[in-house]
């Protein structure tokens, strides 16, 4: 069997991207229950993939996006389009501010985990989620 994790992650999202392809349209290898199937093991090896990529990364904050109180709280906005991308709570404005491109999610949880007093797992784990929902509105890059 192949090592996915000692191959790049250029090379692996293009296989995946292949095979998922081939999944999709059945290629003749698979029943329609088989594609599906398949499809959702690759969804699942995609996911991965992504979250090892957050893991090793040094998240840092996206020119044009910034954060300002409001009356309601924390506010992300993109400047590009003068629109809000979310609110924060005083976590995630905290997390927000330690994206300086210098720390992992690593670090990032235990600052969080010895500022609040939480479970180190705990800030961890809700770390990665607060980082990759900022990746997916594009406010940092990896």
């Amino acid at each position: 069997p192949v090592n996915m994790r000692k191959i790049p992650i250029h090379s692996r999202r293009r296989f995946m991207g292949t095979f998922s392809a081939l999944a999709a349209a059945g290629a003749g290898l698979f029943s329609p229950a088989e594609a599906k199937a398949a499809k959702g093991r690759i969804k699942g090896v995609l996911s991965q993939i992504e979250t090892d990529t957050l893991i090793r990364s040094t998240p840092k904050r996206t020119e044009g996006f910034s954060c300002r109180t409001e009356a309601d709280g924390p506010v992300l906005i993109n400047e590009t389009i003068h629109k809000p991308v979310c609110r924060l709570n005083p976590t995630g404005r905290f997390i927000w501010r330690l994206c300086d491109g210098t720390k992992n999610p690593d670090d990032l949880s235990r600052i969080v985990s010895r500022y609040y007093n939480v479970d180190p797992h705990q800030a961890f784990v809700d770390c990665l989620c607060f980082l990759s929902a900022l990746k997916a509105k594009g406010a940092i890059c990896l």
